[in-house]
């Protein structure tokens, strides 16, 4: 996989070569994953534990996870093999999986990448999980990393997508608790969200609230909430 030249090429190769998934070619393979981490090779490293839990299945997960953890302190650190298999169980999306390697994490002493967590707020999301939403949010306020604007704002989406703008509405204001001061990307989400609704007179009363706040609209801003008006046949 390392003498070829890029990683699409080796994940190929990869997924060619695994053809057993008996114990002693998972244990090989969870071992291969330590080594290329160890050689700064990560996301080959999660291409391969991604290929393993989805070949082994729901069922086998959890072999996998003790595989990667037993031996891992030969090769890589408690993070690195943690955060390799959250990644891995995002991108198969298995979403519980995923939700107890955060808690493997806050058990020894780790945070979860802020980066993988905005993946799995969208996956919760997606699936209708909205407890482990609010219970993945409490940890990050808790326990850390602090929530930033992009987990915000990928919590917002979500919950407008899902028709619960109100709710978007009341994250876009606590966030302003945590030092996040909305971008014009959370206020485009909502915009969006009333245009969508019909909602056009809303739409413009949170642009003027933006800008009132120091957060200048974009085109995109403008465009959503000329074309609302123009559906509605507000033309003035």
């Amino acid at each position: 996989m390392k003498s070829l030249e890029y990683r699409e090429t080796a994940f190929g190769f990869f997924k060619f070569a695994f053809q057993d998934d008996s114990d002693e070619i998972v244990k090989s393979s969870c071992v291969a994953a330590h080594v290329l981490a160890s050689q700064n090779l990560k996301l080959l490293a999660q291409d391969v534990v991604y290929w393993v839990i989805r070949r082994v299945g729901v069922d086998r997960r959890r072999e996998v996870v003790e595989f990667m953890w037993k031996r891992h302190a030969e090769f890589e650190s408690d993070f690195s093999v943690l955060d390799t298999l959250m990644r891995g169980f995002l991108k198969v999306e298995m979403s519980c999986e995923a939700m107890e390697i955060v808690g493997r994490m806050r058990e020894v002493g780790l945070r979860p990448s802020s980066s993988a967590i905005t993946i799995l707020f969208k996956l919760l999301l997606r699936v209708g999980d909205h407890g482990s939403v609010w219970k993945l949010l409490r940890g990050m306020i808790h326990q850390g990393p602090r929530p930033c604007n992009h987990n915000f704002n990928a919590v917002i989406l979500g919950f407008c997508r899902l028709g619960h703008v109100k709710v978007g509405e009341s994250l876009l204001y606590v966030m302003q608790k945590f030092k996040c001061q909305p971008d014009v990307y959370a206020y485009n989400i909502l915009i969006n969200a009333y245009c969508t609704r019909g909602q056009t007179v809303d739409a413009l009363g949170w642009m003027h609230f933006m800008i009132n706040n120091g957060c200048a609209p974009s085109l995109v801003t403008f465009g959503t909430v000329i074309n609302a008006f123009l559906q509605s046949g507000k033309y003035d």
